[in-house]
């Protein structure tokens, strides 16, 4: 696609003993390498794109985890489902609209990034995804809560949107985090987020 190569490797010559001790030489004069502490400090705390990102991913897992969580036991007590069984079927959608919607995120991303044409940062792109993807989970929560137990089918779909669009941003924020970091920090920065 004509990306530049993500790390070049030296090559070190062999032919003969003395090229071995200049090639050693060179290898000694090398900086040494910033401490995790350092990288994470200096590229990822520091940065307030990264530590915004990590705020986002913070309220997205919390939403998350209150699906997996609450769900069944906000349908048998708030909408009156009638056993756990029944409750723990219309929640069954959330990985399933989750492993589309992490697809279609990707997809949409590539489509804005390809479209762009150099113009504006890969990850302002991403990030608008993001966004879309946000709203879309606010209105599906909504939704969730406006429909009545005797739709079952109804709340099986709106938990599959749920999915849908909470796992786009969970994915696309790692990426981001990487996207937002030199090289050496992408480690310290997917381990802050």
């Amino acid at each position: 696609a004509g990306f530049p190569p993500v790390d070049t490797k030296r090559e070190l010559p062999t032919s003969s003993t003395e090229e071995k001790e200049e090639g050693k030489k060179t290898d000694a004069k090398e900086e040494p390498k910033e401490s995790l502490i350092n990288l994470l400090v200096k590229d990822c705390l520091k940065n307030p794109y990264v530590v915004g990102l990590a705020f986002t991913y913070f309220f997205i897992y919390i939403v998350r985890q209150g699906v997996t969580s609450w769900f069944v036991f906000y349908l048998l007590q708030v909408k009156g489902v009638a056993d756990a069984g029944s409750a723990a079927l219309r929640v069954s959608g959330l990985e399933l609209g989750g492993l589309f919607g992490s697809l279609v995120a990707g997809r949409i991303s590539d489509m804005l990034i390809s479209r762009s044409k150099g113009t504006g940062g890969n990850v302002g792109k991403r990030v608008q995804v993001m966004i879309g993807y946000t709203v879309g989970i606010a209105a599906m929560l909504m939704a969730f809560a406006a429909t009545p137990a005797s739709l079952g089918w109804l709340q099986w779909v709106t938990v599959f949107m749920i999915g849908f669009f909470l796992y786009g941003p969970q994915m696309m924020i790692g990426l981001c985090g990487a996207e937002l970091v030199r090289p050496d920090s992408v480690g310290a920065s997917q381990g802050f987020l």
